[in-house]
């Protein structure tokens, strides 16, 4: 089976409001007994036993994996389900309407960025919701849809900020796509 699995290497993942990613490489789990740090020595007539039992753990957990990625993919955007970033820069994760990352950069270089992007959008920023202090910041606006837009930044260290992206009040293709691009322009800004 896993040899099987492995075959999939180069596969495109879609989800309901478009591509998610491609398949790149597969981890091949251990026995369970060895990620939790126990010693297990099997005798001379067990150790066969052993590793077909391992096995079959390795199996279930690649079929569990692989029914959470179809349920990710169906429900589009629910669940947490983290996609490649494009340009180093982080990790992308969409969960609840809100596109997260965390970037290498200081809260304040992150607070120059996001309100450069929120005006090179031409969006309309609304000054009694922007705010920002030491540990991060809002800034929050409204497209040219009336749609509220936010952008919601905190100190995770002093070198690496979150950045939360927030377009609309409900999960669809057209604010994820205004999510994304948001995004793009803060990282250019960086």
């Amino acid at each position: 089976m896993l040899e099987e699995a492995k075959a999939l290497n180069g596969y495109t993942l879609h989800s309901l409001d478009g591509e998610i990613g491609k398949v790149q490489k597969f981890y091949e789990a251990g026995p369970v007994a060895q990620r939790s740090g126990m010693s297990i020595k099997p005798g001379p007539r067990d150790t066969a036993q052993a590793r077909q039992d391992a096995a079959m753990k390795n199996i279930r957990f690649s079929i569990m994996l692989g029914g959470l990625a179809v349920m990710a993919m169906t429900t589009a955007g629910c669940l947490l389900f983290v996609v490649g970033a494009g340009a180093g820069v982080g990790t992308v994760a969409y969960y609840d309407n809100e596109l997260r990352v965390a970037c290498p950069v200081t809260v304040e270089r992150a607070w120059a960025a996001a309100t450069a992007a929120m005006q090179e959008m031409a969006y309309t920023t609304i000054p009694a919701e922007t705010r920002q202090d030491a540990t991060g910041g809002v800034v929050q606006g409204r497209n040219a849809s009336d749609q509220i837009v936010r952008i919601r930044l905190t100190r995770v260290t002093e070198t690496t900020t979150e950045i939360r992206v927030r377009v609309g009040a409900f999960a669809t293709a057209d604010d994820r796509r205004a999510e994304n691009l948001l995004y793009e322009k803060i990282v250019k800004h960086f």
